[in-house]
């Protein structure tokens, strides 16, 4: 039976595939082709870093949760009866620590939030690279067991962190990472360009899939609703990423702080006379000293922050002043929270203070930085909408070669056709604009443009029908 088009399915297939004379002829179209002749390039080149970085991304997403369930049984402590002193638990911590380790030194004392939560004693080496983490019993002063970040869950989520910023080649990979971000941003805002309907009244190809078309129809729908619906997380994860980067992101805190964006943290009391000069006593000293105070410490921090965990650092501390902090515990929502205080161990008394509500733009930024990035902003539901982010995000190179590869004539390579057509003004004020906040981005530019010279000499040498995709 031979199958009728309607008049409406006619117009959604003209929509969604121009051929190449409606294409020459209209200067949309040739302005199209151009703008898709960019983001397939984009694409294929950043493609593969991206598919990466966001795969990688996915898997650090719940990276708390999953390290909360691995480690529950050694994190949670039995009620049974008073608690033990801090300095026992302390005590019994580096005991467990000395027999296995001797490069390692105490770092901090922790008061996990929550009920039945172990003492976290945590040890650190010399250069701190190392981090080992023992969880005691305050009611028996027994030692639960250790997380070392060299071994098991920590050395698997910062192998996946290093993939994730690096590449595992060091600042080169950290500098392709930036160049594949700043071009993940161009190729959102280039697809949604040609995602743009004549009519978004209409449904098919434009707000759902045409599950029934053939196949790099279907393929293409996938591909931009996508890109369409997660735009906004796209954008945020990705703008979110480049805080973190070496040049963009270092250099805008830079500027910021030449702008005094970036003050330092407001104190709400002058710091002590003795601020420069050495401790009275060696540090071995000084801890020993500190450690009958460790209680009445910690419970400075936890009145003032009772949802909080509290710690006490025992680095660098002295018998004139202590540093208590407390942080959000794992899987906490909103922004990222730190508050530390300089108390004096003896008498309890508040020297100076870091307020998280005091902070300087670019700190107070980025608090929000990380939980954006990651997806903790709203807690659990959010985490779920990042990590389908992320996987859709690692989805789009491959959804983008499969269509490439199921257009490219047989014996060919598919190249889009060069448009011939000025890029109107608006058009060059978006990639000026875009180059400059983007440095990066800009550089790589002239490096396509001179790639793009060398393509149309190399396409030149190839018949036209082998080697040409008018049709995006």
């Amino acid at each position: 039976m031979t199958e009728v088009l309607t008049q409406t399915q006619q117009t959604e297939l003209t929509d969604a595939t121009l051929s190449d004379e409606s294409s020459q002829a209209l200067p949309s179209g040739s302005l199209r082709r151009m703008i898709w002749r960019w983001h397939f390039y984009a694409g294929m080149l950043v493609g593969p870093v991206l598919f990466v970085v966001a795969l990688t991304g996915a898997l650090y997403v719940f990276k708390d949760e999953i390290e909360g369930l691995a480690y529950a049984r050694i994190q949670t402590a039995t009620a049974q009866g008073a608690q033990h002193s801090l300095q026992e638990q302390v005590a019994s911590a580096g005991l467990f620590v000395t027999k296995r380790e001797t490069l390692l030194a105490p770092w901090r004392v922790t008061r996990l939030h929550g009920e039945h939560r172990a003492t976290m004693v945590s040890f650190r080496g010399e250069k701190g690279l190392r981090t080992v983490h023992v969880y005691v019993n305050p009611h028996d002063a027994q030692v639960l067991g250790c997380v070392d970040t060299e071994r098991g869950w920590p050395k698997l989520f910062a192998t996946i962190l290093n993939i994730h910023r690096h590449l595992f080649v060091g600042t080169i990979g950290r500098w392709i990472t930036e160049l594949s971000a700043c071009w993940t941003l161009i190729l959102l805002l280039t697809g949604l360009y040609l995602w743009w309907p004549r009519r978004l009244t209409r449904l098919g190809g434009v707000w759902v899939p045409r599950w029934r078309a053939k196949s790099y129809l279907l393929l293409r729908d996938l591909h931009a609703l996508t890109g369409v619906y997660y735009l906004p997380v796209f954008s945020v994860i990705v703008m979110t990423g480049l805080w973190y980067s070496d040049f963009l992101g270092q250099n805008s805190r830079r500027i910021a702080e030449n702008f005094e964006l970036g003050r330092p943290f407001f104190s709400t009391a002058k710091r002590p006379d003795s601020k420069g000069q050495p401790p009275s006593v060696s540090p071995n000293q000084s801890v020993e000293k500190i450690m009958p105070h460790l209680d009445s410490l910690i419970s400075i921090g936890h009145s003032r922050f009772p949802e909080k965990n509290v710690y006490v650092s025992l680095k660098n501390a002295s018998s004139d002043q202590v540093e208590v902090g407390a942080y959000n515990p794992s899987g906490a929502a909103g922004p990222v929270f730190f508050h530390t205080l300089q108390v004096r161990p003896e008498s309890g008394e508040v020297i100076s203070e870091k307020q998280h509500g005091k902070l300087s733009t670019v700190q107070w930024w980025g608090t929000w930085n990380y939980p954006l990035h990651v997806g903790s902003i709203f807690g659990t539901i959010s985490k779920v909408i990042w990590l389908l982010a992320a996987i859709s995000l690692a989805c789009l190179p491959l959804t983008g070669a499969w269509m490439w590869w199921k257009r490219r004539p047989a014996g060919g390579l598919g190249l889009p056709g060069k448009a011939n057509v000025a890029a109107p003004w608006w058009l060059i004020v978006i990639i000026s604009t875009t180059c400059c906040l983007l440095p990066l981005a800009g550089a790589s530019v002239l490096l396509m443009l001179l790639g793009d010279w060398v393509v149309q000499i190399f396409r030149t040498s190839l018949p036209r029908s082998r080697n040409r995709t008018d049709v995006p």
